[in-house]
């Protein structure tokens, strides 16, 4: 870890911390000289460790041959049209001076009249403003409803072509002045669409709207989906303020987020009680984009939020309200550009990040790009999508309360109290507040079964990084999740984390787990299961869902470390130990691969791991795969000898690593005669094939991390 990685996790976490493990990158003279190894995170962790339970903490390191392999190397604005005159004369103007406008195609603008004149004149590409500008003058070229606020691009009248193909690529560039709408808003119609689609961009400007029924300033829901699937908007250089409205609506249209933007939006409530009633979102749209080198802050709250009841959004079981952006097109997806910065703050209950309906949308963070998101309590998820990529050096930086409310989130027990919600039900999905929906919530979208096959994947690039902390939560749920309720079918989840990469998850989730024999449905499940609130029977001892958990018993599992950086995966509270990764798919399979030159390692972690109430013990291993069981029994290892896709018996979890059909290759460091590699039940025989000079004489290493590590209750 760097100096700067140290100072941020100091600063993270100071609280006593149990059920961690970590990996980590170490220096390749710690290796090779057999020295105990203290590195950077070590001492980034120094806060915490010394009571810590239940953490598993991997840092690679480099191991340095005695014999290496050879390796070969080689506006012009001169002509500006000033429109202050009423648009009967701005009309004018453009016709006579067609000749001019085709190379100068400004207009200046310096109230409402002028600005909703220049807005429909197809002749006009860009238009500048000269003053502050509000629609509270009530003069306007657009039609306008008393009733409603709206102004219009549209027209009843057959007959009236005056809106008719005025669609174009359209500037709006505030010069640091102020747009103004009030209760109004802009909207926009199919006949507006021929062979143009609007591309309007919003820049250099304040832009202020209130209280306007949930419509947003420029609105294009009115259009059709193809209209608005050709047409974007963009906000360059704005500094929105907007009070019980949205930034935008428009299901299908494109977004995109530029220069140094700041959004703050109070949001406001549709419809009426609380049954069926949701809030607004900071945007409603097709697709996002922030551009490359952007530096954009979006800040979300609805101040008169009250936790409203369960309501669904057709193929995906998170609420369509309540989000920063909500993507509500079938196939919509999020990019982060290259070096941008992408903010986004909420302090609102239940409210979310960024959330896609679409089961095969893609969150793409472009290399060097941050993300950072702080929010609050409820069902508050970060990041809801189809897949995630991060590319190289760029980094998901996420602090949140979220909770799900503290409901139960499973099926109703007899004696069960169910908080706030009596629609709390079917293994935690079909409301928000169940257990399946994380901080970070990859593929969890329906019940239904894909009639093809479906990969769901989070992608970590060389260099980047995912950080995930939660603070005190009365809460069960993962850090991160893959999949909805069903057995998940034809769907493969896969995490991959690549060169170089971090990936620290802190959790300081404390939610009561309670053991039950049976659903008041007459379904029995013997094993322990997620579920809160008062009940007869005792609570056990450790979490279900893991800080990464793939639910799903038909699913296809895969966890993969390539060469990482720095791994920690730990619970901070200080009164439970807990589940660190669940897989329960069908098949279910972790790998921490190392480099190697000619099968030599060259590279290996030094594992961490911190107990319940015990010394930390720690290892050096070049190379680790591990099985699991499927469905309630994937908090165990797969017994040596047994095929994938096998439900275990009910005191599985007493299955060691060195009972299972798993394989560890021990680093250099920690090897020795006959101690060297384990797999599949066997222990290998003899000295490892090529030592390359590094091996030491060791009896005990490989017995202990048998005996000892596992990615679940360390004990």
């Amino acid at each position: 870890m760097t100096s700067n990685d140290t100072n941020v996790q100091n600063n993270r976490e100071r609280v006593a911390d149990k059920n961690t493990v970590s990996l980590q990158k170490e220096k390749a003279s710690d290796v090779t000289t057999g020295k105990n190894v203290t590195s950077n995170a070590s001492n980034a962790q120094s806060s915490t460790d010394k009571t810590t339970n239940n953490q598993i903490a991997l840092k690679q390191k480099q191991v340095t041959p005695s014999v290496a392999p050879s390796v070969n190397t080689t506006s012009n604005k001169s002509n500006v049209l000033s429109n202050k005159n009423t648009p009967q004369i701005n009309n004018q103007v453009a016709t006579n001076n067609k000749q001019v406008l085709a190379t100068s195609n400004v207009a200046q603008v310096s109230n409402f009249a002028d600005f909703t004149s220049a807005l429909i004149n197809k002749d006009i590409n860009e238009i500048d403003f000269t003053n502050d500008i509000s629609s509270s003058t009530g003069q306007s070229a657009l039609n306008t409803s008393l009733l409603s606020g709206e102004l219009s691009a549209n027209s009843s009248n057959p007959f009236n072509s005056t809106y008719k193909d005025i669609a174009r690529t359209l500037t709006i560039n505030g010069q640091n002045h102020t747009l103004d709408l009030g209760n109004n808003y802009i909207a926009f119609y199919n006949q507006n669409v021929n062979s143009n689609f609007w591309n309007l961009t919003l820049k250099n400007m304040t832009l202020k709207a209130n209280d306007n029924a949930g419509y947003s300033p420029f609105y294009f829901q009115n259009m059709g989906t193809n209209q608005q699937k050709n047409s974007s908007i963009t906000f360059d250089n704005v500094n929105a303020n907007l009070s019980k409205t949205q930034l935008f609506y428009g299901e299908d249209t494109p977004v995109i987020l530029a220069g140094n933007t700041i959004i703050k939006d109070d949001l406001g409530k549709t419809g009426l009680g609380s049954l069926g009633a949701g809030y607004y979102n900071g945007i409603v749209c097709r697709s996002l984009t922030v551009t490359p080198d952007a530096n954009v802050t979006m800040t979300v709250n609805t101040p008169d939020y009250a936790m409203n009841l369960w309501k669904p959004t057709p193929g995906a079981y998170v609420e369509e309200n309540n989000n920063a952006v909500w993507l509500n097109s079938d196939d919509g997806n999020i990019t982060i550009g290259k070096n941008a910065k992408f903010t986004i703050n909420s302090t609102t209950q239940d409210m979310r990040g960024l959330a896609s309906r679409a089961a095969g949308s893609t969150m793409k963070v472009e290399d060097g790009a941050q993300v950072v998101m702080n929010l609050a309590n409820g069902h508050s998820t970060a990041i809801f999508a189809g897949n995630l990529d991060v590319g190289k050096n760029a980094s998901i930086d996420i602090t949140t309360m979220q909770d799900n409310n503290s409901e139960a989130a499973s099926l109703p027990i007899a004696g069960a109290t169910v908080v706030n919600s009596p629609l709390n039900w079917t293994n935690g999905v079909l409301n928000a507040n169940g257990y399946h929906y994380a901080p970070i919530s990859i593929g969890s979208f329906t019940f239904l079964q894909p009639l093809t096959h479906e990969t769901h994947a989070i992608n970590m690039e060389q260099g980047s990084t995912i950080r995930i902390h939660r603070g005190k939560a009365n809460t069960i749920t993962p850090l991160i999740s893959f999949g909805s309720g069903s057995s998940n079918n034809n769907k493969t989840y896969t995490m991959t984390v690549g060169k170089g990469a971090t990936l620290d998850l802190q959790d300081g989730a404390y939610g009561t787990v309670r053991a039950y024999t049976s659903y008041t449905m007459g379904l029995a499940n013997s094993f322990p299961h997620a579920v809160e609130g008062p009940l007869n029977s005792q609570p056990t001892s450790f979490y279900p869902c893991g800080l990464i958990t793939m639910f799903g018993v038909n699913g296809v599992n895969s966890l993969t470390f390539n060469s990482p950086k720095y791994v920690n995966l730990q619970r901070t509270d200080t009164t439970k130990t807990g589940s660190l990764i669940r897989l329960e798919g069908g098949t279910n399979e972790v790998n921490v691969n190392g480099s190697s030159i000619n099968s030599i390692p060259t590279s290996a972690y030094d594992v961490k791991q911190t107990m319940l109430g015990k010394d930390s013990q720690n290892w050096q291993i070049s190379q680790l795969t591990t099985y699991n069981g499927i469905g309630n029994t994937g908090l165990a290892f797969m017994p040596a000898g047994k095929k994938q896709n096998s439900v275990l018996s009910t005191n599985a979890e007493t299955y060691t690593m060195g009972m299972s059909n798993g394989k560890v290759l021990m680093s250099p460091t920690q090897s020795g005669l006959n101690t060297y590699q384990y797999n599949n039940g066997v222990i290998a025989q003899g000295a490892p094939t090529q030592t390359g000079g590094n091996y030491v004489q060791s009896k005990d290493n490989l017995k202990s991390f048998l005996d000892n590590f596992n990615w679940w209750t360390p004990a």
